[in-house]
């Protein structure tokens, strides 16, 4: 009922008119009004400057600034404008930064022909939120493509609610328009109505899309010969396409250079297309020799089956994430569509890159929250001409252990000689996973724990034990147990703030003792992450290896370990909820584009 009272009020509010002298006296009540607020935000600057705030170094200041800008020009226009009302420090140092206007927001017309005079005469990347309700933001869109020599990027934000006000606009050219990147509210279904105003615009030399929660078919229009880069990001799965589809589109984009598919692949699709895309005869590859960057995220089925249908470069640096494999669709047929099967592209990329010897190095690391993600990543030998990166990520609850479990054999075959591991995991895993490996002769190990020198050692359990059983059991070792046979250097970092305790120099030191008494010694350690160790456990270790090194923490795990120190004594910069007024908003004064300013006046 209050909005309806709401509306009736400005009903009669715009019945009634009012003579000039009261129009006369109520302009000058605002420019005074104006002029205390100009005064009083002055004031507040010139406290400001005096706090810790207003003082740190420029380089530092505009880093951070510069990082916020583009994360918040889309839902806050106005940020830049609000950073200037800080301190004077803060404005001379993002009014000295061209760069920093050149990316624009969309607040209002005003506003939006205030700042484009602060970026000079760099090229402008727009970015803004286009909804029916966002009047003032649409307004801007339209003013801002008024200027479209001007503009080199736009990044817009389609809203639930569409407008038809760009609809409307008259047909002209985007010719300075390099990069589009174009996203939408979650819940909007129609693609057409979000778009129905890319007719209206031609970007003839438009090289990098990016495409979010948008089908890529929707956007057929703007998959120009000239694209360079590609990015799709389907997190609503009815934006995702059809793998055929999908692959129809690329073929015609010849030069991509970059190409990233998050969840763009729709993991359900029909058998018969299934069995077309699999067979490679039927289906000529999409060749893309220019490509140089590949990031694919999706089900292992439909992954797999795109990957097959690319022809790559050799030198190609290439990503693929796998989220899981759909086994309870009712479009998923093991017996149809094997997982030995799915990993048979990735299997060829790995002998193609390594070839015509083994990797270089092999990197297994963990990633995601709870690190859900296990990643292998393989780099080719330096003779290898050209070069080229594969690195495949494995939601490990997703996936069954066999899909993990073969692509560290595909990417690591048994000649590896540098293997690096930051992962934790249990005893018997770095058995599985790396027991194949018996000609690694460097490993790096970030994060080593118990298990892994359970894993490492001869023995077994490493737990501390009386010397004289030790060496009872020490004798008594397996010939063939050990793991990683040719180890020759050893190189442990420490991953957290937790160091590697006393305790655990006892554990490594009985660990290499029976590598040592089997046969299988390790002639070099590199410890970083020690802190006041026992000397007895240095000699220890000293006698185990032919060389020792040991390494205090990383600087940034000392800072992390330090106990908190809070200052509650420090005042804070002064900051209001009216201090920070739009000048460009109606009623206020702002500078037009041929206008020029006073320095000592803070307009902004």
């Amino acid at each position: 009922m209050s909005q309806k009272f709401s509306y009736r009020a400005e009903e009669l509010f715009e019945q009634i008119s009012l003579d000039e002298a009261t129009l006369t006296k109520l302009a000058e009540i605002d420019r005074l009004i104006l002029q205390r607020e100009k005064e009083i935000c002055r004031l507040k600057r010139s406290r400001n400057g005096l706090l810790p705030a207003g003082r740190l170094p420029a380089e530092v200041l505009a880093r951070i600034i510069g990082l916020a800008w583009a994360e918040c020009a889309s839902s806050e226009p106005n940020f830049l404008v609000e950073v200037t009302h800080v301190c004077g420090q803060w404005k001379e140092v993002v009014l000295a930064m061209p760069t920093l206007w050149s990316r624009v927001g969309l607040k209002n017309p005003k506003h939006f022909r205030g700042v484009v005079p602060r970026a000079r005469t760099l090229p402008l990347t727009v970015v803004g939120y286009i909804d029916k309700d966002e009047a003032h933001a649409v307004d801007a869109a339209v003013t801002a493509f008024r200027r479209l020599h001007r503009i080199r990027g736009l990044e817009l934000d389609m809203g639930k609610r569409h407008t038809k006000r760009l609809a409307m606009l008259k047909i002209q050219e985007a010719g300075k328009v390099e990069s589009l990147t174009l996203s939408r509210y979650p819940d909007t279904i129609d693609d057409g109505a979000a778009l129905s105003w890319i007719p209206k615009l031609s970007f003839p030399h438009l090289q990098a899309l990016h495409v979010h929660d948008f089908r890529l078919s929707a956007c057929k229009a703007l998959l120009l010969p000239s694209l360079r880069s590609l990015s799709v990001l389907a997190e609503n799965s009815i934006s995702s396409e059809d793998p055929a589809l999908l692959l129809s589109l690329l073929r015609n984009l010849p030069l991509l250079e970059n190409l990233e598919l998050h969840d763009a692949v729709h993991p359900y699709f029909g058998t018969a297309t299934q069995k077309q895309l699999r067979s490679r005869g039927n289906v000529h590859a999409v060749k893309m020799y220019h490509l140089k960057h590949l990031f694919l995220r999706g089900y292992l089925s439909s992954s797999s089956i795109i990957l097959a249908n690319l022809e790559l470069p050799a030198d190609a640096n290439i990503h693929m994430v796998f989220e899981s494999v759909p086994f309870n669709s009712s479009c998923y047929d093991p017996s149809e569509y094997p997982v030995t099967e799915m990993l048979q592209p990735i299997t060829a990329l790995a002998n193609r890159i390594s070839a015509p010897g083994c990797p270089n190095k092999v990197v297994f690391t963990e990633s995601g929250s709870r690190y859900s993600y296990k990643n292998v990543e393989m780099w080719p030998s330096p003779n290898t001409r050209p070069l080229g990166s594969l690195k495949i990520s494995v939601r490990y609850w997703g996936c069954p252990q066999e899909v993990l479990d073969t692509i560290v054999r595909n990417l690591a075959p048994v000649g590896l000689q540098h293997l690096q591991v930051e992962a934790h995991m249990p005893s018997e895993d770095w058995k599985r996973l790396f027991g194949h490996l018996q000609n690694v002769t460097r490993l790096s190990v970030t994060g080593a724990d118990d298990p892994f020198i359970d894993a490492m050692s001869a023995i077994g359990d490493t737990a501390p034990m009386a010397n004289s059983q030790s060496d009872v059991n020490i004798n008594h070792t397996s010939q063939g147990a050990v793991l990683f046979p040719h180890l020759r250097s050893l190189t442990l970092e420490e991953d957290s703030p937790e160091l590697y305790s006393a305790d655990f120099s006892s554990r490594l030191s009985s660990m290499l003792n029976s590598r040592k008494a089997n046969g299988s010694s390790i002639g070099q350690l590199d410890i970083r992450g020690v802190k006041e160790w026992p000397e007895l456990d240095v000699v220890l270790l000293k006698e185990a290896v032919d060389t020792l090194i040991l390494r205090p923490p990383a600087v940034i795990h000392l800072l992390s370990a330090r106990k908190e120190i809070r200052h509650t004594n420090v005042p804070h910069p002064v900051t209001t909820d009216d201090e920070e007024r739009d000048v460009f908003e109606p009623g206020a004064s702002g500078p037009d584009d041929d206008s020029e300013e006073d320095e000592d006046v803070d307009t902004w």
